[in-house]
């Protein structure tokens, strides 16, 4: 059976490249695609991360050039309070049937809405771990990584998801 291809946000893309850890979303999901759109924020930056990037969009991880139109992008933005790169996200996901992974709570929530399948940024962590890729110390030594690399996430948040990778067998 083959993997779904997963598309992936700049909210995801830049704390995983700052971290190291671009690597270990190959080893997640093989096929990864981003838009133009966020390409041109994370690979244009002159920010740590931002090479690996654009290597990885050179080599493993695909770039839509014309992903959707712009008018529809435009409208959904303004109608669900998010920018038009997420609403292009939104939109690509839907269209082709991607895994929309994503750090971004309103877009995760308008994704859901619409019936798109899509990830939190932590639920990489689980899978690797789940699929024996990722032992729990290294998946608590990401999850600090990941956090101190930008990836947003509280407090409360943060010590669940310590607690229920120190679960897992």
């Amino acid at each position: 059976m083959a993997e779904q291809t997963a598309l992936l946000d700049s909210s995801v893309l830049i704390p995983f490249a700052r971290a190291g850890a671009l690597p270990l979303l190959k080893k997640c999901f093989g096929k990864s695609v981003i838009t133009k759109s966020v390409f041109e924020e994370v690979a244009g930056q002159q920010k740590t991360g931002a090479s690996e990037v654009a290597e990885a969009a050179g080599n493993w991880i695909g770039v839509e050039r014309q992903p959707v139109e712009k008018n529809a992008a435009m409208l959904l933005a303004d109608k669900e309070g998010i920018s038009e790169a997420d609403a292009e996200l939104l939109l690509l996901a839907k269209q082709k049937s991607f895994l929309l992974v994503s750090n971004d709570k309103r877009l995760l929530l308008a994704a859901r809405a619409r019936g798109v399948q899509s990830w939190w940024a932590a639920e990489i962590i689980f899978r690797l771990l789940l699929q024996k890729k990722l032992g729990k110390k290294e998946a608590l030594e990401l999850l600090k990584k990941l956090s101190e690399s930008g990836l947003r996430v509280s407090l409360e948040t943060y010590t669940a998801i310590e607690r229920k990778i120190e679960s897992l067998e």
